[in-house]
This record gives C-alpha cells, sequence and structure tokens, in this order.
C-alpha cells in the first residue's frame, strides 16, 4: 500500500499456502506487530538531533524547555506515577491501558537486561515562573520606554505607531501578570513539579521502540510529549548509540486516531509498511474464541466502564 514498497505478494501467497490465517489488514494499534509504522533515523551532526527537525517543530521543544519542561529517566519505583498517566490516557483516547502488573513484569524482565527504560517529562514551575516574570519584566521596559518616547515625537504617524505598540503592551503585560498569578499556584500545589507525559522505550541493537506512551492533556500547551521524545532520542543516541527510532504503530483511522498519529508525523519520519500479522490456529475453536468472542466481551467491558463514568 506504501507507494515504493516492498511487494510481499509472494511471500503472502507462502504463509497462506502453509496454513496460516492474515490478519485484518489494518489492526491499528490493536495489533502485535504493527503492520504500518513511522520510522526515523537519527542524526547527530554536532548541534542535537532536535536540530534535524524542521523551524516549527525546533521552536516547540526549545520553548517548552523555557516553560520549564524537564526530563528525566525513571524507575521501577515510578511506576504508580506512569500507571496513573496511563489510566487518564486511556479513558481520552478509548483504548484499554495495559494494567500495572504487565508493565512492572515487562520492566523487571528487560530492564536488567538494558532493553527497556521508563521515561517522564514533568513541568518546574520554579523555572515557568523565572521565564514568566522575565517576559514581564522585559515588556514593561519596552512599555515605559516607548511611554517616555511618545512625549517628544511630533509626526502624526510615528505617534500613531507607537500608540499601537503601547496598547498592545499593556495587553501583554496584563496576560502576564495573570500568568505569574497562576504559575505561582501551581508552584504551590506542585513544589517538586507536576509530571506531564511518560513512556516506555524498548532497544535492540541501534534500534529505539516507542512501546508506550501516555500524558496528561491540560499541560498548558507546552508540547511537554514532543519535548520528552526528542530528548529520549538525543539520550539513546548518545548513551546506546541508536540510530533508528520506531514510533512502533500507525492507524488508518484518523477519525479516531488521527491525533496520534499527527503527532508522530510531525518528526518527518519515514512510512514503512511490513507484510501485516499471521496466525498458525493449533485449535480452531481456542482461535475462534480468541479472536472472535473476546474482542467482543473487551467491546462490551468498554462500554460498561464508559457508563459507569458518566
Amino acid at each position: 500500500m506504501v507507494e515504493g514498497g516492498f511487494n510481499n505478494e509472494e511471500y503472502r501467497k507462502n504463509i497462506l499456502a502453509a496454513g496460516f490465517v492474515e490478519r485484518p489488514m489494518d489492526l491499528g494499534f490493536d495489533g502485535i506487530q504493527p503492520r504500518l509504522t513511522m520510522i526515523l533515523p537519527l542524526k547527530d551532526e554536532g548541534k542535537g538531533i532536535v536540530e534535524t527537525f524542521n523551524k516549527k517543530e525546533r521552536y516547540k521543544v526549545n520553548v517548552a524547555k523555557k516553560q520549564g519542561v524537564v526530563c528525566y529517566k525513571g524507575t521501577l519505583e515510578d511506576m504508580p506515577i506512569y500507571d496513573e498517566l496511563n489510566k487518564i490516557t486511556a479513558e481520552r483516547d478509548k483504548y484499554v491501558a495495559r494494567s500495572i502488573e504487565y508493565l512492572t513484569t515487562m520492566y523487571q524482565h528487560l530492564h536488567p537486561k538494558g532493553m527497556v527504560d521508563l521515561y517522564f517529562a514533568k513541568v518546574d514551575y520554579n523555572v515557568q515562573l523565572a521565564f514568566a516574570t522575565n517576559r514581564l519584566e522585559t515588556a514593561q521596559k519596552e512599555f515605559y520606554k516607548l511611554t517616555g518616547q511618545l512625549e517628544t515625537l511630533n509626526n502624526p504617524k510615528r505617534i500613531e505607531n507607537v500608540q499601537k505598540q503601547i496598547e498592545s503592551l499593556k495587553v501583554n503585560i496584563a496576560k502576564y501578570e495573570k500568568e505569574i498569578e497562576r504559575v505561582k499556584g501551581d508552584l504551590e500545589q506542585y513544589p517538586e513539579g507536576k509530571v506531564v507525559s511518560g513512556a516506555f522505550v524498548v532497544t535492540y541493537l541501534d534500534k529505539a521502540y516507542y512501546l508506550y506512551g501516555a500524558n496528561i492533556t491540560d499541560d498548558g500547551g507546552l508540547n511537554a510529549n514532543k519535548a520528552l521524545v526528542s530528548w529520549i532520542m538525543q539520550t539513546l543516541y548518545d548513551e546506546k548509540g541508536i540510530r533508528s527510532f520506531d514510533f512502533f504503530g500507525v492507524s488508518e483511522d484518523q477519525e479516531h486516531h488521527g491525533g496520534i498519529n499527527g503527532f508522530k508525523q510531525s518528526f518527518d519520519p519515514e512510512l514503512v509498511e511490513y507484510i501485516g500479522e499471521f496466525d498458525m490456529p493449533i485449535s480452531k475453536f481456542w482461535f475462534e474464541m480468541f479472536h472472535t468472542w473476546a474482542p467482543k466481551a473487551v467491546s462490551l467491558k468498554n462500554k460498561l466502564l464508559v457508563r459507569r463514568r458518566k
């Protein structure tokens, strides 16, 4: 389906002839091995991986840092923090989240082998307060400067232009003052910072796989998730020699998964198509149960959970 992709039709026919059963072409994020994924080759020519992003995405990452987004590597003790983020994300995006028991078991088995790590991004409100205060002070200085100039001007057009600038500064000053009050409240509530994004990333040889990600919605437009993923890329590039970052799955269902597809696409990765999933039924009865009735049971469970929350 991907233009210029490898034609797997001959292999597909051989697999089916051997008795395998083909899974649906678009499993979205429900399959074990995604058929469509996005892979970003990592490059650092001395200025950091972020510098290979386009201007818009570099801006988002840099602003996130200025606004106090701090990224760090978690431990097994941080699993409840990720579990809470995971539940928020699952409810928002309408999917069944992996249980904390499953994620803990995975971490306990793979982390000692250096194959998985847990990462977080949090907002340091001390940094955000300093950033907001600096913006306010800069705007105030410019306001006083232009106000002083206005008294010495004679040109009508110049006077009109300066007056517009002063009015614009008044609006910004009021906005910054309000922002500072909001940040002070956040700092009082979260003196150690507020965790807003988390991710499980698996590594093997020189490849990384963005296995699971979770984040809160109300991060104030900080782009903390983008800052986290870019930080993970750089960390793995430097520490483990990772040269390829697989976003692990793309769904063709834009209506329900357009947001996460768009997030992955914003890094400008390559779209890669695999042959898909095939099962070898050992027992036709249990195969039918697993693929037909189990999904229906899960769907019913999700609907009941949604009704209960309402």
